[in-house]
């Protein structure tokens, strides 16, 4: 079992509804004060409100899995003070036929760091807004997403990065995967407050349909009061490459292991930084069987 698997090989805490239940390090809220590596196990059906804050001059590694049970929202809060980094790896996934709302807030401070990636695999409909404030001056705060919806639902994406300060840098990542006559929407903004100098932004949104009947919209924002700084952004949205599929066919695979085959590149860097943070093989067989019954 995953979970057997999990207590025996990491530190781990067990939270529902963002209530801490079991851990076995002494751990008794989500405020770190010094460097930790941990998995976080959220098991959530009813609203719930979850914060991690991190203090001065630490380092947090979390692997975060949240599961959702139920119609919610969830409030989560994400502050990061001086010269402290968090690397945060997150799976998000839920049962059939809920109504979600998933609002984020993040806040970095000064000389801190953010390097976030994330897998969202919903069988609902789902709406997740995203705002983070580089608050303070050489913030850094890096987002890798992928968003898999198979569900013939709605999975609306809306994700915010605002630049207060100036030399700090934001790079976003969306990709997003649709099939089964499933919707999706990514909207996404930059913007770069007037004094932010040396700001570095980019943004690139990626929608790869897997039938004719789903549909992916991707509108990327960019609001710069700033002259001296940096900022890009960027918006696709199609279907794999057929050569691409013919070339594994070709090979014997059927046409479903080949678009998962390929599909397993956008998900792979989030797989690999699982295992560089050392939270085990076991983890990352279980999370690619899951995704693959989405596909």
């Amino acid at each position: 079992m995953l979970l057997d698997f999990i207590k025996e090989n990491n530190n781990y805490c067990y939270m529902h509804n963002g209530l801490i239940k079991e851990s076995n390090i002494n751990l008794e809220s989500l405020s770190f004060k010094n460097d930790q590596k941990i998995i976080l196990i959220h098991d959530i059906d009813s609203d719930t409100n979850i914060n991690y804050d991190l203090f001065t001059n630490v380092s947090v590694t979390i692997l975060e899995l949240l599961h959702i049970n139920n119609s919610c929202t969830i409030n989560r809060n994400i502050y990061v003070n001086d010269n402290s980094s968090l690397n945060i790896v997150s799976i998000e996934s839920s049962k059939e036929n809920l109504k979600i709302n998933i609002n984020n807030f993040t806040k970095l401070n000064t000389n801190s760091t953010i390097d976030n990636m994330k897998i969202t695999i919903f069988s609902s409909d789902a709406k997740e807004i995203d705002n983070s404030e580089l608050n303070s001056n050489n913030g850094k705060l890096l987002n890798y997403n992928v968003y898999i919806n198979s569900s013939k639902e709605n999975l609306d994406i809306n994700s915010k990065v605002s630049h207060l300060y100036k030399d700090s840098e934001s790079i976003m990542t969306n990709y997003g995967i649709c099939k089964g006559g499933s919707k999706m929407t990514i909207n996404t903004n930059g913007f770069i407050a007037r004094g932010a100098k040396r700001t570095n932004v980019r943004q690139k949104s990626k929608g790869i349909l897997l039938d004719l009947e789903s549909s992916i919209e991707a509108n990327p924002w960019l609001q710069i009061d700033e002259y001296d700084c940096l900022a890009s952004h960027g918006a696709g949205i199609g279907a794999i490459d057929e050569e691409e599929l013919y070339y594994l066919m070709s090979r014997g695979l059927t046409r479903l292991t080949s678009e998962q085959l390929i599909i397993g590149g956008f998900l792979n860097p989030v797989f690999e930084k699982i295992l560089e943070l050392g939270f085990g093989q076991k983890i990352v067989d279980y999370y690619r069987e899951e995704i693959n019954k989405f596909l």
